[in-house]
């Protein structure tokens, strides 16, 4: 997919161009929620639709956590590359992944074990809880994936590809749907089956675009970010004064 370069030409129709895609990916971004609501309340019955409502709260609060620090993580990588700066480019990105993935492991260590005091804190009613339980255990399992796709979209963005994370959205929503019907209505699986939508969805977005990204990235000196951090704090502090 080519990308927009964002220095040149006129600013408004750049970011216009720009926008759009990131637009209408948003508006995707809800059809994993009201897919799974929309099935879980035409099929799976009033308990089901309430716990899977509940859970998506806690759901919203830890992945925006993720998405934060992706989201201000591309800013600085939009910085670097619009400057040209390909050296602290090249240990930005694996530092911002480095962190954020260990962050998301440690968000899910923390949510499997406090789960139950998790649940009560965003008042789950007690005659859902176990319901809320499997389909929330189910889901966070999906968050080192939405990691890959938010980081690699944050990346493309930062190149000035829009499109390429969107064509990615729209697969994994088109798979979340298939799948919620699939898992709910043809094998019947109650809960599971629209976490198992949403967990099959993120995995099938994230790991594509995460080795697109990868791709585009060829021309940075990845491969000697680890060499360079075995002589000096380079890798680990890509955030300092950038030189002239």
């Amino acid at each position: 997919m080519r990308s927009i370069d964002l220095t040149t030409g006129s600013p408004t129709k750049k970011i216009i161009a720009f926008s759009i895609p990131i637009f209408i990916g948003n508006l995707f971004q809800q059809i994993y929620s009201v897919s799974d609501m929309f099935v879980v309340g035409r099929f799976l019955g009033k308990d089901a639709l309430a716990a899977v409502g509940a859970c998506s709260a806690v759901i919203i609060f830890l992945t925006s956590i993720i998405i934060g620090l992706c989201m201000g993580s591309g800013v600085y990588f939009s910085d670097l590359y619009g400057g040209k700066d390909y050296d602290k480019l090249s240990c930005a990105i694996p530092a911002s992944f480095v962190f954020i993935f260990t962050l998301t492991m440690g968000i899910m260590a923390a949510t499997i074990v406090f789960i139950n005091p998790l649940m009560r804190l965003f008042n789950i009613p007690n005659e859902v809880i176990g319901l809320a339980r499997t389909y929330l255990l189910i889901t966070i399992s999906g968050m080192p994936f939405a990691l890959l796709y938010n980081m690699a979209t944050v990346i493309l963005r930062a190149f000035g590809d829009s499109k390429t994370p969107l064509i990615a959205l729209i697969t994994a929503s088109t798979i979340n749907v298939a799948f919620d019907f699939l898992l709910v209505v043809v094998w019947p699986l109650g809960v599971k089956g629209p976490a198992i939508s949403t967990l099959a969805a993120q995995i099938l977005s994230g790991i594509p675009l995460a080795i697109y990204s990868l791709k585009k990235m060829n021309f940075l000196k990845l491969r000697l970010v680890f060499e360079k951090a075995l002589f000096n704090n380079e890798l680990w502090n890509p955030f300092g004064s950038r030189t002239s």
